[in-house]
């Protein structure tokens, strides 16, 4: 601009040069003013896609966010539940363990009251028989013999076959036969 010269005339300059010149001028600024305003919408078309891409994106991380944050609570719930039941759990087994330890201390108690028992039986049994020996001994030392019971004839004459009923022992395999025969009896 600074460079373009105009024709003078008598009273300044050629007015046809300088009207052609500005609307030169002007046109030039319009084809640029078009152009810088085609640029411009389509800047501002670019601009609303990217702000609308913008706000999917910031909607879908909100989304997720959310989602994620239902899934934290679910699983600290889940947690939580998890070790309510385990814990749960612990102490139903430790009250069983202690029922069943006192259950189990219980029987204990009764079998030992029943080898105690036994071990009485054992001494009353062996007491009696040793008082049924002595007689038995003290009688056939004295020539008596023990009464026998009337059976049928059959069981008579098996009974003659076998022997006598009882052999005199001497003192120390007596004591020795009763052990036996009350172990072997109880066990």
């Amino acid at each position: 601009m600074a460079q373009k010269r105009f024709q003078s005339s008598m009273f300044g300059f050629n007015k046809g040069s300088v009207n052609t010149y500005i609307e030169s001028l002007t046109r030039d600024y319009e084809e640029k003013l078009t152009s810088k305003d085609l640029e411009l919408e389509k800047m501002i078309a670019q601009l609303k896609n990217v702000s609308k891409k913008y706000e999917e994106i910031k909607l879908e991380e909100e989304r997720i966010l959310t989602e994620k944050e239902k899934i934290s609570q679910a699983l600290i719930s889940a947690n939580e539940k998890a070790d309510k039941i385990i814990d749960e759990a612990k102490k139903r087994v430790a009250a069983e363990v202690v029922e069943l330890e006192a259950v189990a201390e219980n029987e204990r108690e009764k079998i030992v009251d029943i080898k105690r028992e036994l071990m009485e039986m054992k001494k009353e049994a062996s007491a009696i028989l040793g008082k049924y020996e002595k007689s038995i001994n003290t009688l056939v030392l004295n020539g008596i013999e023990p009464a026998r019971e009337s059976k049928p004839e059959e069981e008579k004459e098996s009974i003659e076959d076998e022997g006598p009923i009882l052999d005199t022992p001497t003192g120390d395999s007596k004591d020795a036969e009763e052990n036996e025969e009350s172990d072997d009896f109880f066990g």
